[in-house]
């Protein structure tokens, strides 16, 4: 996948047969694109290339301020391009991005919200990849915010309010489900949230669906990456005209795209496992003698619903509120941050010391990463997806290891996590919203032994009272 530098122009050849030249038209920080993201080619028939960013923490393990920047940066731009503010100063952020090392790693590091709206707005970030980056926008600012982000959760006796696909992604349906009935309503503007919009098919579904039940006259598409061809923005200016509505785009990086795909040459099925890794290829490097803990920490604002799997099982355990997925505001956010602080300084406690990853689950990243972005020096973060990528072992190519289990909420589900090597990491913090039994969580456990990780800590933040070993780790 070399790069072959031209003026603005750029192109990977991601595999045998498939290529995408990028062409950027705007880049307002000057921001290296190898910074952004890199490129790989992901099992879907529907779109066979990725762009895989370097600052979402999800496919590709990164210092856990990274994405809480990336998302503050993306605010600043809403604040200079849509609010009109030329004064905000976004050095500090661009430098932080580049160089995070440079970051004070103390408990009380994170910025404060920092940008003052002159109207209520409400914002929505997309399920799975950008529920982390649709957070840290929200928090960016001091107040007269909403978020809520889209999820592919079935809760049982919830209808949800809106629902909508997503036609090129492994998992389709989005639904949203806020607690609040009114969360949805009002005249004020929307902004919604993604990483990367490569033709924004996704972005006019869902206000085509907003606007159906809770119309107002302004929306706005905040991403990482924008590569809509101009058939794409006429699309756009079509829903404006339908709708009579206002549509706003504003990304860090924009331009066009054009995909080289040879239809004859197709990627070999062999270089992903299409399933659960089979034991006996993890087999030879198990570590038997490694250690299994368990920290089951108790978040407020617990909501007592009830989650249905694919195959109808149900599950009883609370969500957390603080997710984001049923709701969130400037308020709870600031009584969440308290937690967060508490939660990462017990276990920063726990820390045996040397490299650590922290992983989020799926949708469940960005607390997660909150908490880790407190827990000390030479900690990564990064999410578990239920989007399967090929690996190839080259260093110019965005996933090298892959490795897959079931989904220990939905079976029927498999979740992958990519770029972890065997030795790499001295500990893994595994973080999961729910508590699952301890059966479905064995195919995990099994991946984690075959990385040779010496010690793996299990983390839940929707729990109260004592488990089934009698341990109590309370976050209060």
């Amino acid at each position: 996948m070399n790069a072959v530098c031209l003026p603005e122009s750029y192109t990977y050849n991601i595999l045998p047969g498939l290529g995408v030249e990028v062409e950027v038209e705007h880049n307002p920080y000057t921001i290296p694109l190898d910074v952004m993201f890199s490129m790989a080619a992901r099992k879907n028939k529907k779109r066979r290339f990725l762009f895989v960013s370097q600052i979402l923490g999800k496919h590709i393990p990164v210092d856990p301020m990274i994405p809480i920047t990336g998302g503050r940066l993306l605010a600043a731009r809403f604040m200079q391009e849509i609010c009109g503010k030329d004064d905000i100063e976004t050095d500090a952020l661009v430098q932080k991005l580049l160089h995070p090392k440079t970051r004070n790693t103390d408990a009380d590091f994170i910025d404060p919200p920092a940008f003052e709206l002159a109207q209520q707005m409400l914002v929505i970030g997309f399920a799975e990849t950008a529920t982390a980056l649709g957070a840290a926008f929200f928090d960016s600012f001091a107040g007269q915010a909403r978020y809520i982000h889209t999820t592919r959760e079935r809760i049982k006796d919830f209808q949800p309010q809106i629902s909508f696909e997503e036609e090129h992604s492994h998992a389709t349906s989005h639904r949203c489900y806020p607690i609040d009935p009114k969360f949805l309503a009002g005249s004020d503007p929307v902004v919604l949230v993604d990483d990367e919009i490569t033709t924004g098919k996704t972005a006019l579904n869902i206000i085509e669906e907003l606007h159906a039940h809770y119309p107002r006259s302004e929306y706005m598409v905040v991403s990482l990456l924008d590569w809509r061809s101009e058939a794409d923005r006429a699309r756009f200016s079509a829903m404006e005209r339908r709708l009579g509505v206002r549509i706003r785009c504003i990304s860090l990086i924009s331009g066009k795209i054009e995909v080289q795909e040879n239809t004859t040459e197709d990627v070999s099925d062999s270089l992903i496992l299409d399933g659960p890794i089979p034991y006996s290829c993890l087999s030879s490097g198990i570590k038997e003698n490694s250690t299994l803990d368990a920290y089951n920490l108790s978040f407020s604002n617990r909501l007592s619903l009830v989650s249905t799997n694919a195959a109808g099982t149900e599950k009883s355990v609370p969500y957390v509120q603080a997710t984001g997925r049923f709701g969130l505001t400037s308020q709870l956010s600031k009584t969440t941050a308290r937690e967060i602080a508490h939660a990462a300084a017990f276990l920063k406690k726990t820390r045996s010391g040397g490299r650590t990853l922290c992983m989020g689950t799926g949708e469940f990243m960005y607390l997660p990463m909150q908490i880790a972005a407190q827990m000390g020096e030479d900690v990564f973060y990064q999410s578990t997806t239920r989007s399967p990528i090929y690996p190839a072992y080259r260093q110019d190519y965005a996933v090298r290891t892959a490795y897959c289990y079931p989904n220990p909420e939905d079976p029927a589900v498999l979740h992958y996590f990519y770029n972890v090597e065997p030795g790499m990491y001295s500990e893994v913090y595994f973080f999961m919203e729910r508590k699952v039994d301890q059966q479905r969580m064995e195919a995990l456990y099994q991946v984690f032994r075959s990385l040779r990780i010496p010690r793996l800590s299990i983390v839940t933040l929707s729990h109260s009272g004592r488990d089934e070993d009698g341990d109590l780790y309370p976050n209060d």
